[in-house]
This record gives C-alpha cells, structure tokens and sequence, in this order.
C-alpha cells in the first residue's frame, strides 16, 4: 500500500511538470504581451498574406498583422490590413510599407523601410503601400507571355521556313540533273584548257616562252629608257620656255597688232577680192567665147563725148 502511494505520488510529479514546461513552452513560442498601436496600409493584392504574419521595421521584427478588410469602389478593389505595432516604436510619416518573402517558399510579411520625415506617424494612420513581387505571378505571366510568342510568332515562322525548305530542295532536286551535266561540261573545258596550257608548256615551246618574256623584259627597260629621254626633253623646253618667256610675250603682242591691222583694213581687202574675182571671171566668160583675143586684140570701143 505504501508503494502505491509512492507510485501516484511520482505520476503527479511528472504530469504537473509536464504541464509547467508546455506553459513556458507556449510563452517563448508567442512571445510576452507587448502594448500596441494599430496602424493600416492599403494593397491592391494580398496574396500569402494572413493573420498574424510579422511586420519588420529594416528587418527588426515590431509586430504583426492583425484583420485583412476588402474594400470595394470605382477604383477596384483594395484590401485594408491592419497592423500591430509596438507603441514605444516611433514611424516617421514617409515610411513606406512592403509586401516581402525572405525565400521562395517562404511566408509574406510586411517590411516597414524608414522615412526621412522627422514627423512621426500617429497611432491609427496609415502607411504609404508598396506592392510587392510574386516570382510566381511574375512566372505564370512570363509563360502566358511565352505561350503567346509561340502561338503567334513562333509557330507561323517555323512553318514558313518549312514551306521555303522544302520550295529550295524541290528545285534543288529539280534543277540537279542539268547542275550536274553543266558541272561535268565546266570540268571537261577545264581539263581541256589544262591540256592546251601543258602543251604550251611543253620543254620545246619553253625556250620560245622564256625568250618572249625576255624581249619584253627588254622592251619594258628600252621604253624605260625612253620615258627618262622624253622627260628630260620637257625639263628642257620648260627651260627654254621659261628662258624666253618675255619674247615669246613681244611675238604675242606684235601678232595681236597684226591681226589689229588686218580687221581694220579686212573690207577693203575684201572688195578689191571681189572686183578681181569678178574681172576674173569676165575674163574667163571672153577668152570662151572668143579664144583668138589671145592673140587679135579687138577694136576699142568708140566713147562718145558727151556735149559741154
């Protein structure tokens, strides 16, 4: 009997234990009881965000996220979370709040990002709101994107490529026979334009080939020869050139008088011309006619006198 006493008394030990450790347990696990101010932020979207989800002021972790209100309007809609925050903890007013995930499995929390303003918010006012980013959004939307591209863009071009290939090796295999038979002609005129190059280049025509190539080595000296006569034969006249230049200057002026001369005195020249010319033909029109004045000449004519 004494021993079942001892028995039950070490059972309660234990349970009553037990119990003390599950308190303290749960008091480390929630934290003590701090005073709070409550603050709100507006988003568009919430998403991963619950209740009780921790609020960090430049990662220090300040309180937590209390009710999550849908709030409807022209707008759109927009959800007023509410937040817990300690009351010894000052806000300036231009500190905006984030929507944040330290990982990629991780729970969303919001992250306070301190202002500049030296005004401190007041308890119940509410935040600037910064959307945050959702990788998986963000990839769902870049696959929407992507499936798109290949729908549209993608898909046509492979098939108009497809529709040239098959254009291209249709006419390849089309056009091959006549490529081939034009391929083997090209190779037969290049085999024979070798064969008349070899016979050119036989060891008898040789000899004539490298005395050819020597006269016109010849040649192209001789010509050298004569391009530095004829350039010196230049250098010369420009001298002479130069040397007379005031008489060949006096020959062009005296030249110019001359022609001077002779515009000015052209149409007298021209009319005793043409009173020759025409005695000359006068002549020649008589000597026709009657040859012998050659050798007779006629009578002169009787001028009669004119009355005073």
């Amino acid at each position: 009997m004494k021993r079942d006493t001892i028995n039950y008394t070490l059972v309660g030990a234990v349970v009553v234990g037990a119990l003390v450790l599950l308190l303290v347990g749960l008091a480390l696990i929630t934290g003590r009881a701090v005073a709070s101010d409550d603050y709100f932020v507006r988003y568009r979207n919430v998403t991963g965000l619950r209740y009780g989800a921790p609020v960090f002021y430049q990662g220090y972790r300040i309180g937590q996220v209390g009710k999550v209100t849908p709030e409807r309007s022209a707008d759109g809609t927009r959800y007023r979370v509410a937040l817990a925050i300690r009351r010894d903890w000052p806000i300036p007013q231009d500190s905006p709040a984030r929507l944040q995930s330290s990982g990629l499995l991780a729970d969303v929390s919001i992250g306070i990002r301190e202002g500049t303003s030296r005004d401190m918010l007041k308890p119940g006012g509410e935040l600037k709101a910064e959307e945050g980013g959702d990788i998986f959004a963000a990839m769902n939307e870049l696959a929407g994107e992507v499936s798109t591209l290949t729908r549209t863009q993608i898909s046509p071009l492979i098939r108009t490529l497809s529709q040239r290939v098959d254009s291209i090796t249709g006419a390849i295999d089309q056009n091959a026979p006549a490529i081939l038979d034009q391929t083997r002609g090209l190779l037969d005129r290049v085999n024979r334009a070798s064969d008349s190059l070899n016979d050119l280049l036989k060891p008898e025509n040789r000899a004539a080939v490298a005395g050819t190539l020597a006269e016109v080595r010849k040649l192209s000296a001789e010509l050298h020869g004569t391009r530095e006569t004829l350039d010196k034969a230049l250098g010369e006249l420009a001298d002479i050139a130069k040397e007379n230049r005031p008489e060949v200057r006096r020959s062009v002026q005296d030249l110019g008088s001359v022609l001077a001369a002779l515009s000015s005195r052209m149409d007298v020249i021209t009319h005793h011309l043409e009173s020759s010319s025409r005695n000359l033909d006068e002549f020649s029109r008589e000597i026709r006619a009657h040859p012998n004045r050659l050798i007779l000449a006629p009578k002169a004519d009787k001028l009669q006198e004119e009355p005073q």
